[in-house]
């Protein structure tokens, strides 16, 4: 069984166009999106409102039409107030899943996300949860929000709410278990730390999960996918790495203004995987 793994489209259309291209002339009836998949450029309220309203339902239903299986969950600037919207939007397709904290089977491989990140210095901190040993980075905006359903809501003690975060391990233990970890595929929008999976510009150090390491090591699935930091790649000189059986994987995506889209197509029964960066 053959998947087309894209993430960080963020609303980009000439990105998902280009991958329902390749799916469907590759004859890949499987693709996993790892998260931030609206817009996030101008007012996400509108503009993420209007891409779930107008673009992905038909979008979706071409995918129906083509029987490809759409496994796929909201990421760190996909705004948290529109999640009911989005999860009722992928129950409207038979073959459109939303995989946060969900296990989809297919031919007998199990997958499983996980869209929640550690602190990043942005303003908005729908998702954001803790680690013990975790050290935040300096925020770049004076005032933090979560988004609610009646608007922005501002956090007026940003680094006294962070202590009552959840802690990544604990969510982590809480996902649906597999039936078969050799058959499972963890979909996590945040990297693991240690793999040289989570760097970014400016950055001199690693940002990735100890937690979600530690789950990876200790729990040893086929494959995992990442996500969230764009250039890692580049920066970091990897885009996957192997931890025991598993190997870990984190493409990076090109920016919206860019004219090329990355994926790797990855071969579920081989273990073998190719990186792709083609022109939109």
């Amino acid at each position: 069984m053959k998947i087309l793994y894209a993430t960080d489209l963020h609303g980009d259309k000439k990105k998902y166009e280009k991958i329902f291209e390749i799916a469907n002339k590759r004859h890949i009836n499987t693709i996993v999106n790892g998260g931030d998949i609206l817009p996030k450029w101008g007012e996400r309220y509108s503009i993420q409102n209007k891409f779930l309203n107008e673009y992905l339902p038909e979008y979706f239903r071409r995918l129906n039409t083509k029987n490809i299986n759409y496994l796929v969950m909201m990421g760190n600037d996909d705004l948290e107030a529109y999640d009911l919207k989005f999860n009722n939007l992928c129950s409207r397709f038979p073959n459109i899943f939303n995989i946060n904290k969900n296990k989809v089977t297919i031919n007998d491989y199990e997958f499983i996300g996980l869209n929640n990140i550690l602190d990043t210095p942005f303003a908005c901190k729908d998702r954001i949860v803790n680690e013990e040993a975790y050290h935040p980075e300096k925020q770049f905006h004076c005032e933090q929000f979560k988004s609610t359903r009646e608007g922005y809501q501002i956090i007026p003690d940003w680094e006294n709410e962070r202590k009552n975060l959840p802690l990544m391990k604990d969510i982590l233990n809480s996902l649906p278990k597999p039936n078969n970890q050799d058959r499972s595929i963890f979909v996590t929008h945040e990297p693991p730390k240690h793999l040289d999976l989570a760097y970014a510009y400016n950055v001199d150090h690693d940002l990735g999960s100890e937690d979600i390491y530690q789950f990876i090591k200790k729990n040893q699935p086929l494959f995992t996918l990442h996500g969230h930091l764009h250039e890692s790649p580049i920066v970091g000189g990897f885009y996957y790495n192997q931890l025991g059986k598993t190997i870990c994987i984190q493409p990076g995506q090109t920016e919206f203004n860019e004219e090329t889209i990355i994926y790797v197509i990855i071969d579920l029964e081989t273990k073998t995987f190719h990186r792709f960066e083609l022109p939109l």
